[in-house]
């Protein structure tokens, strides 16, 4: 019998049909809290689309401006994310949209073609090593990327992730002596923002174990909380693009600053990385290791862009509550990661009988006996596979199971809490 495992969270993110992040988290003054706060009543975006998007909107404006030196490599704060709704009603492009439309509002235009062509990526990545791609369609990247032209674009992207130095010689296309040249790119700070529906999102499990797929987060809401809004209100937004352009003239006028964790900041990521370490080698899903461990980066990350729009962004170092917010935000999109690998892409047999079964009691309008479920859920093929999945969402406070005399055997009656 396939067991699922618990996260630390009270209940189990696979059957949360949305999760959630709590802007309480980030600190009251800074940009990122109040640019979702701005946006909360004036479009229909959910608020963790409008965080992924500003998040690494603001990744790529800091670009190779800021970094933390970990003694092996710098860490950028180049975000890689996809934004995922069960429809296109949640308003996906419009969270990106806000986020690049603010950007350019400031001034600030290092936006890279939508070309999969490794040449015009360099030709532009050697003008400014820092820039945000973006594909409102995942789908299409995906496509594009699997081609066989494709691939070894693909594998580009994967080594301008970690800015590591990359060489590559091509043709040289400016120059009738010299055919060919040697390109070499440093301090790369590549960041990708797209979006898709669920039902449109696809991969493969060779994108996973090679490492691809591992360096994005991912941003899942299946259904929004919020009110429709037919008349958005109109808000200035002066006081955002005048904080977001401060920061900007800030960053154009020094050289690249190096970051340093405040003593506290450092001992709450090394009792994190520990943790982080055993549960990555002790998952029995081959499929969730490699995002695991790719969150030892993206805190790192978070805690720069969090720093950076702050009011201390001037010091360099960066405060423990500025790492306790990175640190909330990795275990926000864990939890995502771990919704859609176990839940949507590569679910077990127990979650595809546990969906069945919250199927089945929903088209009951809610009470159902333990019999109603034995003889119409296909996906359970035992009595005794049934009373497992049923024990396992009692414990996951997803049902509640009540026993009822009849005169004879009791009837066990199930319904949601």
């Amino acid at each position: 019998m396939e067991k699922i495992d618990k996260t630390s969270s009270d209940k189990s993110p696979y059957f949360k049909r949305n999760i959630c992040f709590d802007l309480d988290y980030i600190q009251a003054d800074n940009f990122i809290r109040q640019y979702v706060e701005h946006f909360y009543d004036i479009t229909e975006s959910p608020n963790e689309f409008l965080l992924t998007a500003i998040i690494t909107a603001l990744g790529a404006l800091i670009g190779n401006k800021a970094y933390i030196d970990t003694g092996i490599k710098r860490i950028f704060p180049n975000i890689w994310a996809v934004i995922l709704g069960k429809t296109t009603a949640l308003r996906k492009s419009t969270s990106i949209g806000l986020a690049r439309g603010l950007l350019k509002e400031i001034g600030w235009d290092h936006f890279l073609p939508q070309i999969i062509h490794e040449n015009t990526l360099i030709e532009h990545l050697e003008l400014n090593p820092s820039g945000l791609m973006i594909f409102d369609e995942w789908k299409s990247f995906k496509s594009k990327i699997s081609s066989r032209r494709g691939q070894s674009f693909k594998a580009m992207l994967t080594e301008l992730y970690d800015s590591y130095e990359y060489k590559k010689i091509i043709k040289n296309s400016r120059s009738s002596e010299k055919k060919y040249q040697e390109n070499k790119l440093e301090n790369i700070s590549l960041s990708l923002l797209a979006a898709s529906t669920l039902d449109w999102f696809q991969f493969d499990k060779a994108d996973i174990m090679s490492g691809f797929l591992p360096r994005f987060l991912f941003c899942t809401i299946e259904q929004s909380e919020k009110k429709p809004i037919p008349f958005p209100k109109t808000k200035t937004r002066e006081k955002l693009k005048n904080k977001l352009s401060e920061l900007n003239k800030y960053l154009k006028k020094k050289q690249p600053i190096s970051l340093d964790l405040s003593p506290k900041a450092k001992n709450s990521y090394k009792k994190w990385y520990r943790i982080n370490y055993d549960l990555a080698a002790k998952e029995d899903n081959p499929l969730l290791p490699g995002f695991y461990r790719r969150l030892e980066q993206y805190i790192l990350k978070f805690s720069i862009i969090l720093h950076c729009t702050g009011n201390e962004f001037k010091s360099k170092k960066i405060s423990a509550e500025s790492m306790q917010s990175a640190l909330k935000l990795a275990k926000y999109y864990q939890d995502n990661i771990i919704f859609l690998i176990q839940e949507k892409l590569a679910p077990s047999k127990t979650t595809r009988a546990i969906h069945k079964i919250i199927e089945f009691v929903k088209s009951r309008q809610g009470e159902v006996t333990r019999r109603d479920l034995q003889r119409n859920v296909r996906s359970v093929k035992s009595g005794s596979m049934l009373d497992n999945i049923l024990c396992q969402m009692q414990e996951q406070n997803i049902i509640e199971i009540q026993e009822v005399a009849t005169g004879g055997r009791p009837k066990k009656l199930i319904n949601f809490k």
